[in-house]
């Protein structure tokens, strides 16, 4: 597990080397730029880190995770782990004890297709994003599942998260997501309301590539 805190070190220390400019739209979102044209090759992050701590993952025989993309602490103290590989989020408590797993693809009534991201809401639920249904599956903070939203519009994005302190969500879409354009605009930014449904967009392009 020690290669998840070296990732997120390593992660860190790339976006302090970069030099970035923010420039304010509203109070709904900012966009920031960032400059990669000039990083440097080391940076001493040490003030920025208060303690450093390796906890032991104690994964149950027959549902290791093998390719871990994103993990998230909550609150309470559980640890969750998007594995990428098995498509599937599992969580431990704080001294790395299998707890269950959340979510997982499958043919299930409440399975996924294709998870594609995870997030902790403000009230401490934890929220999944199937890609494939454009969905959002909602787990309360016993991880309990609760619920799911599902968008009347079909559209792709590479990575989704609920905007802190709103009811709203922003979207990320590359430019392989082949979305349709909103307001005749291809955009990569959108933001979109608790049904999912986009409303505003940003970061236009002219054409598909």
């Amino acid at each position: 597990m020690s290669k998840i805190y070296f990732f997120s070190i390593l992660v860190t220390s790339f976006l302090i080397c970069c030099k970035d400019s923010k420039t304010d739209y509203d109070d709904t979102y900012s966009l920031i730029r960032i400059d990669n044209t000039d990083v440097d090759s080391t940076s001493d992050i040490s003030s920025l880190v208060d303690t450093l701590s390796i906890m032991l993952i104690k994964e149950p025989e027959k549902n290791y995770m093998m390719d871990i993309f994103k993990m998230c602490v909550s609150r309470n103290g559980n640890y969750f782990f998007f594995d990428l590989r098995t498509n599937k989020i599992n969580a431990f408590d704080g001294n790395g004890h299998f707890i269950k797993t959340l979510c997982k693809a499958g043919d299930g009534p409440n399975d996924a297709l294709n998870i594609a991201d995870f997030w902790i809401t403000d009230n401490n639920d934890i929220q999944v994003y199937d890609f494939a249904q454009m969905k959002i599956f909602n787990y309360d903070s016993m991880l309990n599942y609760k619920n799911s939203i599902k968008a009347d519009q079909f559209n792709h994005f590479s990575a989704i998260e609920k905007m802190p302190n709103s009811k709203y969500y922003v979207g990320y879409a590359n430019f392989n997501m082949y979305n349709k354009p909103y307001k005749d605009h291809l955009y990569q930014i959108a933001l979109l309301n608790d049904s999912l449904k986009v409303f505003r967009t940003d970061d236009h392009f002219d054409k598909q590539f």
